[in-house]
């Protein structure tokens, strides 16, 4: 069984859904994704078994990420306010 999901960043998403696979009796190969902001991750590793599981991306994207608060994020520390328009591209509210 492969796993898939569109984009990753921490991991969570497949991370959830292993051990209910796993649970299951599901033979997982691998996990892919369209798109991997992880920084690097080469596996995910089950939170029910401890198994890990090889990752594949169709695109590797180099991003910076930060930890939240101005001693690690830069547009906090510049006081730039935070913009969130929604998955859909509208600005609520």
């Amino acid at each position: 069984m492969l796993l898939v999901d569109d984009i990753l960043t921490t991991g969570g998403s497949l991370l959830a859904m292993l051990p209910a696979v796993e649970a299951f009796g599901g033979e997982i190969v691998t996990c892919a994704v369209l798109a991997d902001r992880s920084g690097g991750l080469a596996s995910l590793s089950s939170p029910r078994t401890q198994r890990n599981y090889p990752l594949r991306a169709l695109w590797q994207l180099q991003l910076p990420t930060y930890d939240p608060g101005p001693e690690t994020c830069p547009a906090c520390a510049a006081g730039i306010a935070l913009h969130a328009p929604g998955s859909t591209g509208t600005a609520a509210g």
